[in-house]
């Protein structure tokens, strides 16, 4: 696989662990805000889990990188 937009492609995939480290920061904050809010027992007052928050923000930094890649325009 070739990229026709290969410059673009190493342009683009610094965002990735800006983004990644944006997320990262994102996750403190509102674990800090809920335990500020609720207390100790922020858990049981927040409906999505752990788990499912960390596999919406990886799929969310997925398709970061994947439109990086397709910004790129590869090609065969």
């Amino acid at each position: 696989m070739r990229f026709l937009e290969g410059e673009t492609l190493w342009q683009l995939l610094w965002i990735a662990p800006l983004f990644a480290i944006l997320l990262a920061v994102a996750w403190r904050r509102r674990n800090s805000l809920l335990e500020r809010l609720f207390g100790n027992d922020a858990a049981s007052h927040v409906n999505l889990s752990k788990a499912a928050r960390a596999f919406r923000l990886s799929l969310l930094f997925a398709i970061v990188v994947l439109l990086a890649v397709a910004a790129a325009r590869p090609s065969w």
